[in-house]
């Protein structure tokens, strides 16, 4: 699997690069000018004026957000070797899921967790974060609302398994959810299990997401390196 992430990875990285260059540099040079103009005209006392100093402004958090948009997709092929300590899985789960109270709370999603209170596991822990989030993130996004998410733990092997009853995955696209880039989402990227395909490699898991027969989607993890 490896292998294979590297042979992908230098495939489009070549591109994404330069596509984050030319973009960088326009955005760069655009906003020069904007700050500028508005400037120049913020100093004219002219009614009217202040509309095209909101008009530049808007432009200007446009080019802003296409910035943020290309440096994501150059951030996929520049993630770090892992920097892997001890670390306890709970805690670091425990903070995720406080970090989305908010989005529970306006979906009315319920969590359980059957997991002891401390496992610990050798992994880069702002890896292992990033990890969490998504397959969080990703569980939100599929219940429409007043759904669940169940997470649990198993010793042998360590695992840890994330389910929800949200919209199920479509057989068609069980193949393609790792694939670089890859969404179904109208205003999704492809990024996120991207990102956590590479990593889990890198710390040398094994990992599946799937929808079930019983129509409850699956995002196991099986850890390698246990403290």
């Amino acid at each position: 699997a490896k292998e294979i992430l590297q042979v992908e990875s230098q495939a489009y990285e070549k591109v994404i690069r330069m596509m984050s260059h030319e973009v960088n540099n326009s955005v760069g040079s655009v906003n020069s000018i904007l700050d500028s103009s508005i400037q120049f005209l913020g100093a004219i006392n002219h009614e009217k004026m202040r509309d095209y100093i909101e008009a530049l402004n808007v432009a200007k958090g446009r080019m802003s957000s296409l910035n943020i948009f290309t440096k994501r997709f150059a951030d996929v092929v520049r993630i770090p070797p892992p920097d892997k300590r001890n670390c306890d899985l709970r805690e670091i789960l425990n903070r995720v899921l406080q970090s989305y109270q908010t989005d529970l709370a306006e979906k009315n999603i319920t969590v359980s967790v059957d997991m002891v209170s401390h496992v610990s596991i050798f992994f880069d822990i702002q890896q292992l974060e990033l990890v969490l989030v998504n397959i969080v993130k990703n569980a939100i996004q599929a219940i429409f609302s007043n759904g669940k998410i169940n997470i649990r733990f198993k010793k042998s092997p360590l695992s840890l398994i994330f389910e929800n009853d949200g919209e199920p995955i479509p057989p068609a696209n069980q193949r393609k959810l790792f694939e670089p880039f890859f969404t179904t989402k109208k205003t999704g990227q492809g990024i996120g299990l991207t990102l956590i395909r590479e990593i889990l490699v890198n710390h040398e898991c094994e990992f599946n997401l799937h929808t079930r027969q019983d129509g409850i989607t699956e995002f196991k993890i099986i850890f390698k390196n246990i403290v």
